[in-house]
């Protein structure tokens, strides 16, 4: 990761927040949760451990991407209100940081793109602890008996719905 690219994300911040809102909003809503009144809150906070995840990850010169797996993180039902919201992301900052190539002329086309590269996985690291942690509590999946509680692995304790 390059300190240039850094710079550049840090840069378009309102102009990526303002795309990732208005593509959020043409999503389907699949739960309360899922209103894009209440995930552009988030929008600060994933932006801000994107970068720091990044910065730590700087060096003079790029390092090559690790490769990119899909979006897809393991929601059992579907409803995670974060699946939209970090795929979304990941489509925003791929064309939002796509211009910002000749505005890191030290990095060439391929280191920039090899930073775009390390930014989506980094990016996917994110989504995957966040959408982890949603699921860890999703009461859906508990009552489907997809995932044991806490209480359901503790003698005399019942699961939720059973």
């Amino acid at each position: 990761m390059h300190r240039s690219f850094v710079a550049e994300l840090a840069a378009r911040r309102p102009a990526l927040k303002t795309a990732w809102e208005r593509k959020l909003r043409h999503e389907p809503i699949t739960s309360p949760l899922a209103n894009p009144d209440t995930l552009v809150l988030m929008m600060d906070r994933t932006l801000d451990a994107l970068e720091s995840a990044l910065r730590k990850r700087c060096v003079d010169s790029p390092t090559p991407p690790a490769p990119m797996r899909g979006m897809r993180t393991g929601c059992l039902c579907g409803l995670n209100p974060l699946l939209a919201y970090f795929r979304v992301a990941a489509t925003v900052l791929s064309t939002q940081m796509c211009g910002g190539a000749d505005r890191c002329p030290e990095l060439g086309a391929v280191g920039f793109a090899s930073c775009l590269q390390e930014m989506l996985g980094e990016l996917q690291l994110l989504a995957q602890e966040e959408i982890r942690s949603f699921c860890a509590m999703c009461q859906t999946e508990i009552v489907r008996g997809g995932k044991t509680t806490i209480a359901a692995a503790a003698p005399g304790h019942v699961a939720v719905g059973r």
